[in-house]
């Protein structure tokens, strides 16, 4: 059995793919909801005649909302699953069986990283058909285009965050070390992009960019960073495996 085939039956195994699935079609679902009901919720938990006015919904803030979402909650799960998967020397024994088996370090990382990748980009697709439909019957109509665009940037941030999981997994064999310094890493960046100089420059303003771009925003403003996240991930991953290379020896 090929490595590719290997890595793409052990996440749908291991049931990984369920947890992927399971958060991103969660938020697509929910997040509309929320926002559509969010008026009568506060109405209804207005006391001692203060009244509290919820912004009406739109189809631009209901998908900002699944927007966020996912830059917190599904890049959280992300990370994760990327850890559990990317972590080879977590299982001495088991890296041990394939390190004498591979050709070259790059069949280490590669199948492994391409596997979540396509799993979560997959995913992702999921949640914004679920956020799409129930947007477009509770709230209003959102372009399709606009989606298709949105999620275009997504995937970018998808890409940068696993290629960051290799990164880490080629450092370090646990996978909670590996989950937490790629997590605190993307906390860093986070906090770098709050600088307005850098703003249109941290791979972070990708991470809930399908918001801005139903509301209205242009896809340029986003060739910057996208420009930045692609260069990075590829230098990531590219550092991933020649230090897992370096490890070998």
């Amino acid at each position: 059995m090929g490595m590719w085939r290997l890595e793409i039956l052990r996440i749908w195994r291991t049931r990984r793919i369920i947890a992927l699935t399971a958060v991103f079609l969660i938020i697509g679902i929910g997040d509309p909801l929320l926002v559509h009901f969010l008026s009568k919720l506060i109405a209804n938990s207005s006391k001692n005649g203060v009244i509290v006015v919820a912004p009406t919904p739109t189809p631009a803030s209901s998908i900002a909302s699944f927007g966020s979402s996912v830059a917190q909650l599904g890049t959280l799960v992300t990370v994760v699953v990327g850890a559990a998967t990317l972590a080879i020397d977590s299982r001495p024994a088991l890296a041990a069986f394939y390190r004498t088996r591979i050709r070259h370090p790059r069949d280490l990382i590669l199948p492994r990283f391409v596997a979540v990748l396509v799993f979560t980009c997959l995913a992702l697709v999921i949640g914004i058909i679920a956020a799409w439909y129930e947007t477009s019957i509770l709230i209003g109509p959102v372009s399709a285009a606009d989606l298709a665009v949105g999620f275009g940037f997504e995937a970018l941030w998808v890409l940068f965050s696993i290629a960051l999981v290799a990164a880490w997994s080629s450092m370090l064999k646990s996978v909670l070390a590996v989950a937490a310094w790629s997590v605190a890493t993307l906390l860093a960046l986070s906090l770098i992009g709050t600088i307005h100089v850098l703003s249109a420059w941290s791979p972070t303003a990708l991470s809930s960019s399908i918001g801005p771009i139903v509301g209205g925003t242009s896809p340029n403003n986003f060739t910057g960073v996208s420009i930045v996240s692609t260069i990075g991930a590829i230098a990531l991953l590219g550092f991933a495996i020649f230090r897992i290379g370096r490890r070998e020896q």
